[in-house]
């Protein structure tokens, strides 16, 4: 289908990334059709019709949705259902976008992933970090050897949630690492690879009377070092101080914060002095507010669909990373064993 519009479903509504991943296909008619859209239920579809961007879909049952002959759809249900929501459209050959984490379930996510693989149906999952601009950029010098020889990432997502949103969380394994952390531990595994050990620490601070895993800290080993993923639901103005800290031999990259407003700054180590903040800050002009945040992430599963390129994170990653993921969550699962899809 390679140059057409893509007939695109809307499945679920439930994940915080819901209406602004709407939005943001629907902010891209050349991109995208919106088909349809369904809900949990006629309660839930009740409540969204006069909500934009809800108002502006049709609202159908799952059936109505494939029999409208659609190439793709955005699985955006509540977290612990993302899986079990993908299977149906895997099933059908439908390519997903999944949002994230992939389930409270390895076994389950891997059972999506050969699903996927004899079907066909390609699988992006959301973790829009990867598509970061300053990330990227980052990416690109430390192939260029031009970080030397990485030692050391600190990947920091931390927010302060008020007490409603802590008890929500609590209902997810590992609480905040669940549900941020998992994004900091992908950026970590993204440019260190699978580390030789973790140790994993979730902590519950109790603030507001709430009983919520709310604090969160892995220490990831590696041959030359050890990277940090933390995730707090508590922190003031925890949101400007998300972070992701790169340290070479030859250089150190900084974001911080990570988005609105995404601020990037490099230090090379010949251009460095003991004892002086010596950072230049680099410019990165595009705004990541609103749906715009997910532009490069619905680029990048566009032209997976049309065939235009292959997802540049293959399924044994993403099942290596959710192993990883879940262990810190305190699931007690074997990560180590190398597994194939």
């Amino acid at each position: 289908m390679n140059g057409k519009r893509i007939r695109l479903g809307h499945y679920m509504t439930g994940h915080d990334h819901s209406a602004a991943k709407l939005g943001c296909a629907l902010s891209h008619p050349e991109l995208f059709e919106v088909v349809g859209c369904v809900a949990e239920s006629p309660e839930r579809e009740a409540e969204l019709r006069g909500r934009e961007p809800y108002s502006s879909v049709r609202f159908m049952t799952r059936d109505q949705l494939l029999e409208e002959g659609i190439d793709a759809v955005l699985v955006e249900s509540y977290d612990l259902d993302l899986v079990r929501d993908s299977v149906f459209w895997a099933e059908n050959g439908i390519h997903i976008h999944m949002d994230k984490p992939a389930g409270g379930s390895v076994d389950e996510f891997a059972a999506l992933l050969r699903t996927c693989r004899r079907t066909g149906a390609r699988l992006q999952t959301a973790y829009m970090y990867r598509y970061n601009p300053a990330f990227l950029d980052c990416k690109r010098r430390i192939a260029s050897g031009e970080l030397g020889e990485i030692y050391q990432v600190c990947a920091v997502m931390n927010t302060c949630h008020d007490p409603e949103k802590r008890r929500w969380i609590s209902r997810l394994p590992g609480g905040i690492m669940f549900y941020l952390g998992c994004h900091m531990a992908d950026l970590v595994c993204n440019i260190m690879g699978m580390p030789d050990d973790i140790h994993a620490y979730i902590k519950r601070t109790g603030f507001d009377g709430v009983d919520c895993q709310d604090f969160a800290l892995a220490a990831f080993e590696y041959p030359h070092g050890v990277s940090i993923v933390e995730a707090a639901s508590t922190e003031v103005n925890g949101y400007g101080r998300r972070q992701l800290v790169v340290c070479g031999s030859e250089g150190t990259y900084e974001i911080m914060p990570l988005e609105c407003p995404m601020k990037a700054y490099l230090t090379l180590k010949r251009d460095s002095r003991t004892y002086r903040d010596c950072r230049r800050q680099l410019d990165f002009p595009k705004d990541l507010s609103g749906t715009a945040r997910y532009d490069d992430l619905l680029y990048d599963f566009a032209a997976m669909v049309r065939g235009e390129k292959e997802n540049p994170y293959s399924f044994e990653y993403e099942l290596n990373l959710h192993r990883i993921i879940m262990y810190c969550c305190g699931a007690g699962n074997d990560w180590k064993t190398p597994v194939s899809i």
